[in-house]
């Protein structure tokens, strides 16, 4: 019986794609969230990393 929950659950999902997508959120470490910011602002830093 729960299989079949989980498959009427993942059909409704898929079927509203759109709007099931704006229910879920991204899920980042601190400090790769961080270390991606300090990417960004910094690009002096990307040509040091890649020498």
């Amino acid at each position: 019986m729960l299989s079949i929950l989980k498959v009427r659950k993942g059909v409704a999902l898929l079927g509203d794609w759109e709007n099931s997508l704006k229910s879920f959120i991204k899920v980042m470490p601190i400090e790769y969230k961080r270390a991606l910011k300090r990417l960004k602002n910094e690009p002096q830093l990307i040509e040091d990393l890649a020498v």
